[in-house]
């Protein structure tokens, strides 16, 4: 093993790794700071608490539709209770989160490894945007070839969907790429290597895909305060009630490509512009345009995540960005 020092601090990067520890003298990186197993207490701290508040929140929330109806409420409980607890869980993670983000804000390393601190970094952001867009639509057409569609009639209502679904995306890419590539990524690093970091990130997030079946899903209305627990158990151990080995492929190959932009760009921002464009074209797509179809063995469903083309895409995505990348380490 290689040693690299940063500030009286000694890191390791794996023995023969032709390329620099990328995450070197980053703040949140340190395993002195961020560790695996501060990441997984954080995380069932998390659940926890989503467990203890979600069902007082629920209440509150059915309360107040009653007392004052409004249409905001009336989405957020018609989400119902499995999406709401996986929304409040993200938000105490992110919370967890907020201490060790608060020391990279304040580092200018930290910052410019990011993509924040220098100018261009932003339009990263914008180009790999339009890239997972592109992505969707090569999938999206594929189908409308194949299968009769129809869009769902222009309105002021389904502008403001869409920019809806943006907002959504970019918050959900946002805080997905914040803990799986910029805290387990280089967490795993300095433990398994670049090989092994990407591997096991990328299986840890499509794990973490698999969450509370939608037939276990508790109407909004019959929510008790022991239903956190329930959703807790659900969230932990879903993938063993609906796992799909397509589905579950596809996102370990996507979470792969997304920790080789990462490790390409030495910056978040390309990370979570393409998977924001991918999460925007796919909500968009659900909400306004019906594919009269049945599952197809090669293109799939209007899911798009359990269509083995997605997987073929994919997995040349990923081959181009390992190409790319080899021949930057040679030059």
């Amino acid at each position: 093993m290689s040693k690299v020092r940063d500030r009286g601090i000694v890191l390791r990067s794996p023995k023969g790794s032709r390329a620099a520890n990328p995450f070197t003298g980053q703040v949140f990186f340190l395993k002195e700071i961020l560790s695996w197993r501060v990441l997984l207490c954080l995380h069932i701290t998390s659940l926890l608490a989503a467990a203890i508040i979600s069902p007082g929140i629920i209440r509150l929330w059915v309360f107040w539709n009653i007392k004052f109806p409004n249409r905001v409420v009336t989405y957020i409980l018609a989400k119902g209770f499995r999406v709401t607890y996986d929304r409040i869980y993200l938000l105490c993670f992110a919370l967890a989160l907020l201490p060790f983000g608060w020391k990279v804000l304040r580092n200018r390393r930290a910052l410019s490894w990011v993509g924040v601190e220098k100018k261009p970094g932003w339009s990263f952001l914008g180009k790999f945007f339009v890239m997972g867009v592109v992505l969707d639509l090569i999938l999206i057409i594929a189908q409308m070839f194949y299968f009769p569609f129809t869009f769902t009639p222009w309105s002021p209502g389904l502008l403001r969907l869409i920019l809806w679904c943006g907002i959504s995306a970019c918050m959900i890419a946002f805080l997905e790429e914040w803990f799986f590539r910029a805290c387990l990524l280089g967490s795993l690093w300095r433990s398994c290597g670049e090989r092994g970091a990407l591997l096991v990130s990328a299986l840890i997030f499509a794990y973490s895909h698999f969450k509370i079946p939608r037939s276990l899903d508790i109407p909004v209305t019959e929510v008790t305060w022991s239903s956190g627990f329930l959703a807790m158990y659900w969230h932990l151990m879903g993938i063993f009630r609906n796992f799909e080995l397509i589905p579950f492929a596809i996102l370990v190959v996507l979470g792969v490509v997304l920790s080789q932009l990462v490790l390409l760009y030495r910056s978040l921002l390309p990370a979570v512009g393409f998977h924001a464009g991918i999460v925007w074209a796919l909500m968009v797509y659900k909400k306004c345009v019906d594919v009269e179809m049945l599952p197809h063995p090669f293109l799939g469903t209007w899911r798009l995540m359990d269509a083995p083309a997605t997987l073929c895409v994919l997995l040349g995505t990923s081959w181009v960005l390992r190409a790319y990348r080899r021949r930057d380490v040679l030059l």
